[in-house]
């Protein structure tokens, strides 16, 4: 919970990981039960946390619900906190995660209009992979 330069590998956070992403100044990864946790810059609500606060360390997505789980739009999403996510990508300021259902989520400065909060970005479909890019992104379609 630092902010010091290290020239060697140090662990971080007190958990087990099964995936790490990062990007220029974000990171988001996933504990080996699936909960998904973020770090580091949030100039553009990259850590999904409804703020625009940095953080130097591990922060649990969430617990949120989603916005479309608040509006009635899908009711029957689990909220976000509670979920387990099967892919991560970080991208140039937004984050992207595949649900262990294959729902996709965003957040951040992502297009057509950033969230500090995840949405859901893949309406009709289900998602099996994503890979976020500077400021593009592609995900494969389960079928």
């Amino acid at each position: 919970n630092d902010l010091v330069h290290r020239s060697s590998p140090t662990q971080v956070g007190s958990f087990s990981w099964s995936q790490v992403t990062s990007r220029i100044s974000n990171a988001v990864a996933t504990r080996i039960d699936g909960i998904l946790f973020v770090w580091g810059n949030n100039t553009y609500g990259q850590m999904g946390q409804n703020d625009l606060v940095h953080r130097s360390s591990p922060v649990q997505l969430g617990p949120l619900a989603d916005y479309y789980n608040t509006t009635g739009l899908y009711p029957n999403i689990t909220p976000i906190g509670t979920s387990s996510w099967s892919q991560i990508s970080a991208g140039n300021n937004y984050s992207l995660a595949v649900r262990s259902d294959n729902v996709l989520f965003a957040w951040g400065f992502v297009q057509p209009s950033g969230s500090i909060v995840p949405k859901l970005a893949n309406q009709g479909f289900s998602a099996a992979s994503v890979s976020a890019g500077s400021s593009h992104f592609g995900f494969i379609k389960k079928s």
